[in-house]
């Protein structure tokens, strides 16, 4: 089932890209990396590209994971194939181009990497791959100019991406999350309620004449981070509940020799920070489903465990 949705998504990421160069074509020899960038990748098939970067990026930890598992009982022609499409896979996941993803994935992938070759007394050969990687997302972000004025408004390259200067993503969190402190501060227990959140932070932006936030009529900025979003809606209460979802699970994934699971986990909590994934279908049901996936299957290997 998990190689079948990895399979999925690469075939849904070749339909992005035929259909973002097609477009290109039309453009009389202009090459534009933005047309096969970001959400302009992602229109063919409607999802949002922060969403479809999370089912990417989890189906090359599933196919990497795959490949140094089974490594050794791997036929050529098959090692050859999840190589390539690890490497489609991360392809794809840096033209769309979603900073947080490409960063939780390849702190999962890292660690995961540096974890299981020192295990098996093998630490160089995992110290090698994880410099490859980095040589790798390097040079990605050098040579793709989108992928690069992303990453330079990430860190306000030379104070050149202020909010007084650029209206970019990082500049924008900043605010959101600034009003959902201060409306956290004042709420702390138990929270506005879910269906409060967005009016308490629309009033806050309000009030704070947060330009940038206001600007666009009709637009609604949530908190952009799954933690404060769910503070805001059900206090602290709310939160630690959330939090236990991960380290408890975690915590058993790691016992029982789950580590797929906890790599998940950890993808998941990573791309949290920066995001409130959970606020529309597409984060929820694929929260959910690989979540409940992975647990029952956890508690089964752990029930035969005990019997045995």
């Amino acid at each position: 089932m998990l190689k079948s949705f990895a399979y999925t998504c690469v075939a849904a990421s070749v339909i992005c890209f035929f259909y973002s160069i097609r477009l290109q074509l039309n453009h009389d020899g202009y090459f534009d990396w933005r047309a096969i960038s970001n959400h302009s990748l992602t229109d063919i098939i409607d999802i949002n590209a922060t969403y479809f970067s999370l089912y990417v990026g989890f189906s090359a930890l599933i196919m990497a994971r795959e490949i140094v598992v089974n490594y050794m009982r791997m036929s050529k022609w098959k090692f050859v194939l999840y190589s390539a499409i690890v490497i489609f896979l991360g392809i794809t996941l840096i033209m769309l181009g979603t900073r947080m993803t490409i960063i939780a994935f390849t702190m999962v992938a890292s660690f995961s990497i540096v974890i299981y070759f020192k295990k098996r007394g093998k630490l160089a050969y995992g110290l090698g791959l994880l410099f490859i990687l980095i040589v790798i997302l390097t040079t990605s972000v050098y040579f793709n100019p989108v992928l690069k004025e992303r990453v330079k408004e990430a860190i306000n390259y030379n104070s050149e991406y202020s909010i007084n200067k650029a209206w970019g993503g990082r500049a924008l969190r900043l605010l959101k999350w600034k009003c959902s402190l201060e409306i956290i501060k004042d709420n702390l227990l138990f929270g506005v309620g879910i269906g409060d959140v967005q009016d308490s932070l629309n009033e806050c932006y309000r009030t704070n004449k947060y330009t940038p936030l206001l600007f666009w009529k009709g637009v609604k900025y949530n908190a952009h981070n799954q933690y404060f979003e769910t503070a805001l809606s059900s206090g602290v209460l709310g939160l630690m509940i959330l939090i236990g979802c991960f380290f408890i699970p975690f915590k058993t994934a790691i016992e029982n020799g789950a580590y797929l699971y906890a790599m998940f986990l950890g993808f998941i909590f990573l791309c949290f920070l920066t995001e409130s994934l959970l606020l529309r279908n597409k984060g929820v049901m694929f929260y959910a489903f690989f979540n409940s996936l992975f647990a029952f299957h956890s508690f089964e290997e752990s029930l035969k465990s005990k019997s045995t």
